[in-house]
């Protein structure tokens, strides 16, 4: 490795889709340090994402906010203690994993690690401002230290020893690389591991489900036990109404599949989108299951395991349906397709509008809602009719996936096979909204 290292933090505190999309880069990491301790620092909400994730995670950190990330409101008497604990754990590297850095590098240089790996926006930043004035006294930090007396320091060269953190509170990024805007978000994470020397371990998402994920499915599911009818996942949900596609279409399709494919319907929602999944189930003439509100993360996801398709908008159960082995049909309105859709063109179709105005970052449209609005139902459908199309159905049960642009004006992300060994402001999050562990 690059940076040799026995205590590595990993800093994204992000929301559920963002974090599936980080797997990979963990993985990638744990590869190139199979015997080091990988703390993640995240929204609280992640502390069990991190504990199915305990090959790649030993401990979870929440992160305490910083000024400029509004991911967690900033108190600085919490932010403080949280940089004090982390610097007298002693870590050797510090990752920064959440977005383009222009405020999550200053968070991640504070906890005073030997080296700071990560992107960064427009010229290289160094040397940069901590910005705690509470951490401007610290003594010169250990990369400095190790320097000057010869220990732990090997395979380690920074630009000049002249920018370690030093009493004026500065620090030097380094490994760092420029923000990668044209790539998808999977590679631009596996990137920061690239640039450790760790190995490729592949693209494909992971969400690891436990015995009672499964016994939660059983008792959801059992309404429907007895019979083999494919198991079609609607979630019409996203936090940002403007990545919702109409219910009224959600509906027409569901009802289209049920007839066409005689399938079962599955009307999926997280908390709060209880009122979303009862307007389509109103909208329909074939009979839903509505499970909307009565999952847990874990269930959902074993749900999500059983399905013959998943169809959804933009957002987290998406990402997580395609991390359980779904095939998946993804509309995409104002999120950035080229960022965001999945890699693997086999299993997964999108749908989209080509519009001047996407992708862009308005939580609702100021205008017509046109990228999502010329989405017409028979797109969506004629999607799923190649998903579910038994004559297209492979050993691994998927089938045949597409970028299906409707309209006028072509889609602009290329087919990107997995790897077959993987068994906005900043840009932390997509399109400067945040999603939700259920409803994105």
């Amino acid at each position: 490795m690059i940076v040799p290292a026995r205590r590595i933090a990993v800093v994204r505190a992000l929301q559920l889709g963002d974090m599936l999309m980080a797997v990979p880069a963990l993985r990638a990491l744990r590869a190139g340090y199979p015997d080091a301790e990988i703390t993640l620092i995240g929204l609280p909400w992640a502390a069990s994402f991190a504990a199915r994730l305990d090959r790649y995670v030993n401990r979870f950190l929440p992160f305490p906010g910083w000024p400029g990330i509004d991911e967690v409101s900033y108190d600085e008497a919490r932010t403080e203690r949280f940089i004090a604990e982390a610097r007298a754990h002693d870590y050797d590297l510090v990752i920064q994993m959440h977005g383009s850095g222009g405020q999550s590098n200053p968070f991640a240089l504070a906890l005073g690690a030997r080296v700071t790996a990560g992107y960064y926006d427009g010229p290289h930043p160094h040397p940069m401002r901590i910005g705690l004035s509470a951490l401007r006294s610290r003594q010169p930090n250990r990369l400095s230290r190790a320097r000057e007396r010869g220990a732990g320091g090997e395979g380690i060269r920074s630009p000049s020893p002249a920018h370690g953190r030093g009493a004026g509170g500065e620090g030097v990024l380094w490994p760092a690389a420029p923000y990668p805007h044209d790539q998808p978000e999977v590679l631009r994470n596996l990137g920061l591991a690239a640039l450790l020397g760790c190995p490729d371990r592949g693209t494909a998402l992971e969400f690891p489900l436990l015995s009672e994920d499964h016994a939660e499915a059983d008792a959801l599911l059992e309404p429907l036990a007895g019979d083999d009818r494919p198991l079609i996942g609607i979630h019409a949900g996203a936090r940002p109404p403007a990545r919702r596609w109409p219910l009224a279409r959600f509906a027409a399709v569901a009802d289209n599949l049920a007839r066409r494919h005689d399938g079962h319907i599955i009307l999926i929602g997280g908390p709060g989108e209880e009122e979303i999944v009862a307007a389509v189930a109103e909208r329909m003439s074939a009979r839903a299951l509505n499970l909307a509100g009565r999952t847990s993360l874990g269930g959902l996801a074993a749900l999500l395991a059983r399905l013959d398709l998943f169809i959804g908008n933009d957002s987290g159960p998406a990402h997580l349906a395609e991390a359980v082995g779904a095939p998946t049909v993804r509309l995409f309105g104002p999120a950035d397709v080229d960022r965001w859709a999945p890699l693997d063109r086999t299993r997964h179709a999108v749908v989209r509008h080509p519009v001047a105005c996407s992708p862009c970052g308005y939580w609702e449209c100021p205008i017509d809602h046109r990228c999502l609005r010329r989405i017409d139902p028979a797109d969506v459908t004629r999607a799923a009719d190649g998903l579910l199309a038994p004559t297209k159905r492979g050993p691994s049960g998927g089938v045949g996936g597409s970028f299906i642009p409707v309209g006028h004006g072509t889609g602009r992300l290329q087919q990107m096979p997995t790897r077959p060994d993987g068994a906005r402001r900043e840009e932390p999050q997509r399109n400067h909204v945040r999603e939700g562990i259920c409803g994105a």
